[in-house]
């Protein structure tokens, strides 16, 4: 019996020892430990529990941009709302969904870093009546309601109200592209002003709202059965040497009836329009291998913002040879597209233009009176299809 008291104590101790350090340790956990990584090579900082995150410094113009993009969100999911009860377009319907969950979450979004940083949720009257509404051609700007760029007024809104079924369609189509378009205005404003779109969650949002609705730009002119663009091609020296450029010049068309705003950046070294999605075929119908660049990731360039006013036209040199190897002396086509719709069939295709390389002192001289002969860029190939665009578009360099 003795034994069995004396075990049975000796146990219980052995329990309490064990006991202590973990209840310690748990004490211990409930002081929050901040750590601070260090640069490389250098040792991590054990901060104060009292340390708290800085948030990053902002301008008015990023309050603004944010202030006025929940009006303009706001009014989309307005439009929206009005689907399930004026058309029974399952395709309309499944967009208007799309956008109205989208821009309803980006709504809460914007006013949690507004309310975050202290700001609030609406623009001052006054604010609003100074935004700048350039490069929204014929929008009215003596309605009040009429605040921010591409939204619509109270007579647009008075008529896609009263209009029902395939009235309802085409105007709420129409009016949310113009709608969209305003909101690229907005983004691009935002980063044409010195100073702003600097904080991350800004900026990442920003382009996001950019590169969207650029998407569902696409995707209503498509439902609308209208191309807004035309591309053409032409070459002016179809026949090249080996090792030398090759170039097309690129003509786009803006065949809608509004304004159409881009952001496009162009690689250094590349300088290809990241919009555009060129197919190069050799002499026997196969892909040619694209270029890649070690570090690609690191390669820096520039943003563009345009607006191709409707009925314009624009034309860029585009040097292919930057991003296709087409070295090896034969004849290669080339077609450029750009996309409309999520759908690569629904592409905008250009003409096809042929061009012939010949080994080296086999060609004829060029118009210009010399062979335009350039060092060649460090690269490896990869095959690669013609509905994948490796060219991301950009909105800050």
């Amino acid at each position: 019996m003795k034994a069995w008291l004396s075990g049975l104590m000796a146990a219980g101790t052995l329990v309490g020892l064990f006991t202590l350090p973990v209840c310690a340790q748990h004490t211990d956990s409930a002081t929050p430990i901040v750590v601070q990584p260090g640069a490389p090579g250098q040792p991590t900082r054990t901060l104060p529990p009292s340390t708290s995150a800085t948030l990053p410094p902002r301008s008015s113009a990023d309050v603004q941009f944010m202030q006025g993009m929940i009006m303009h969100h706001a009014q989309a999911v307005e439009m929206t709302a009005l689907i399930p009860s004026h058309t029974e377009n399952k395709d309309l319907r499944l967009l208007g969904a799309r956008i109205s969950h989208s821009q309803s979450e980006e709504i809460k979004f914007m006013k949690r870093w507004l309310e975050t940083r202290g700001e609030p949720t609406a623009l001052p009257m006054q604010d609003m009546r100074g935004m700048s509404m350039r490069g929204m051609p014929g929008m009215d700007m003596s309605s009040p309601p009429m605040l921010m760029p591409g939204m619509l007024t109270a007579k647009q809104m008075e008529a896609l109200k009263k209009a029902k079924g395939a009235e309802f369609d085409q105007l709420f189509l129409t009016g949310m592209i113009q709608h969209h378009n305003g909101a690229l205005i907005m983004v691009r404003q935002l980063f044409d002003t010195a100073g702003a779109g600097q904080d991350a969650e800004l900026f990442n949002f920003a382009t996001d709202v950019d590169s969207g609705q650029r998407a569902e730009i696409g995707i209503m002119h498509h439902m609308l059965g209208d191309k807004p663009f035309k591309i053409a091609i032409t070459v002016e020296n179809p026949t090249l040497v080996a090792g030398a450029d090759v170039s097309i010049k690129v003509s786009l068309t803006n065949t809608s009836n509004q304004g159409a705003p881009e952001g496009v950046m162009y690689k250094d070294g590349i300088e290809l329009d990241s919009t555009f999605r060129f197919e190069v075929r050799d002499e026997h119908g196969k892909l040619v291998p694209k270029r890649t660049y070690p570090h690609e990731e690191l390669r820096t360039g520039k943003v563009i913002f345009r607006t191709i006013s409707a009925g314009e036209t624009i034309t860029q040199e585009q040097r292919v040879s930057a991003l296709y190897d087409m070295r090896k002396p034969g004849k290669y086509t080339i077609q450029v597209s750009r996309g409309v719709s999520d759908n690569p069939k629904d592409d905008i295709k250009s003409n096809v233009v042929t061009v012939t390389v010949t080994p080296n002192g086999d060609v004829p001289a060029r118009k210009s009176g010399a062979v335009n002969k350039r060092p060649e860029l460090l690269f490896t190939t990869e095959i690669s299809s013609p509905h994948r665009n490796t060219e991301k578009t950009a909105f800050r360099s």
